[in-house]
């Protein structure tokens, strides 16, 4: 049977697979013609076939993407692999294959591009490379959302670290935050007025150069292209000093003595010692935690916490401290309200 025809459809691109089975002792074939024309008839002995050899196509590597956002650029990394076969290099092309939006690509003729989409839905990459008889293509998807702005800061608290300085602390619950705008106002609620903006991943500043007065705060984590988070909550912290006595309220409650009453001072008084050289009394608040503190230069050296003196627990009474110095020695007590 000379030049017999078959339609084949073909339910989708791409690389498949046909059988041709014999159903004649002694039948053969001498060639197979793959057209889209419907009409075509060959004649003589046909077309020249093709030298095919081992040539399988160029190897496509559509690579991946992370999750991404939408009107946000993100960078293509592909690998194609070629025999150099009929063509030195195949060409290439990117296309979307689904997705309710449209993706716009840099260049889509080069492996290393770029795409944005301009909606948030699931879409499907593709990456065709035709060397001039094989068309390969490799896909990739990529799930884009829409901008949302960072996550806000949250606990954060105010402390008075100096009779001028506040010291402020909070949590960073955000990954794609360029800085956190700083706030402060003399009032809860505000208004408010800003502070400074400190870099992405801070998660503490102090406030000097404070006058007294009751200072209220708030952080906001910033992105310029996202928008900015709610704010974080709010704290205060008081350098207020009502008996004018050089020594603010808060520190004087949390050491023992009296903020309303100047000659009420949190001091060493030198007492009689038991068994060391040097002894002293501190008054205590109840619940505040006391470390001893000494050296043996005034102005020089470091301060090193005294043995047995690293975390006393404040009772009301006073704390007594011994010590048996070589010479002459410098005490000095810090005073925090939870442990060190």
């Amino acid at each position: 049977m000379d030049n017999a025809n078959a339609s084949l459809t073909v339910p989708s691109e791409g690389l498949h697979t046909f059988n041709l089975y014999m159903r004649e002792d002694g039948a053969s074939v001498d060639r197979i013609l793959l057209t889209t024309d419907n009409g075509y008839s060959p004649s003589g002995n046909g077309p020249a076939v093709s030298p095919r050899g081992s040539q399988t196509g160029p190897d496509v590597e559509a690579g991946s993407l992370v999750d991404g956002i939408t009107g946000i650029s993100q960078s293509l990394a592909a690998t194609v692999s070629d025999d150099g076969q009929p063509s030195p290099s195949p060409s290439l092309l990117w296309s979307q294959r689904s997705g309710s939006g449209t993706l716009s690509f840099g260049d889509a003729t080069l492996a290393d591009s770029s795409v944005s989409a301009d909606a948030a839905d699931s879409y499907v990459l593709r990456l065709q490379a035709d060397d001039g008889e094989v068309k390969t293509f490799d896909e990739l998807t990529w799930v884009v959302a829409d901008p949302s702005p960072p996550d806000a800061p949250n606990s954060l608290l105010a402390a008075a670290s100096t009779a001028t300085a506040i010291s402020l602390t909070w949590a960073d619950n955000s990954s794609n935050e360029e800085g956190f705008l700083i706030e402060r106002a003399t009032s809860s609620g505000g208004p408010w007025s800003p502070v400074t903006t400190v870099a992405a991943n801070t998660s503490s500043y102090e406030d000097a150069s404070l006058a007294e007065n009751i200072y209220y705060y708030q952080v906001t984590a910033t992105n310029s292209s996202l928008g900015n988070s709610s704010p974080s909550n709010e704290d205060s912290a008081s350098l207020l000093d009502s008996d004018n006595d050089g020594m603010i309220d808060e520190f004087e409650e949390l050491a023992g003595s009296n903020p309303n009453d100047a000659g009420s001072q949190f001091e060493l008084i030198r007492s009689d010692p038991s068994s060391g050289d040097v002894a002293f009394d501190a008054a205590t608040a109840n619940g505040s935690y006391y470390r001893v503190y000494y050296r043996d230069s005034l102005t020089e050296g470091t301060w090193q916490v005294l043995s047995g003196y690293e975390n006393i627990l404040g009772d009301g009474s006073p704390l007594h401290v011994e010590d048996s110095p070589p010479g002459t020695r410098f005490y000095r007590i810090s005073v925090s309200p939870t442990p060190w």
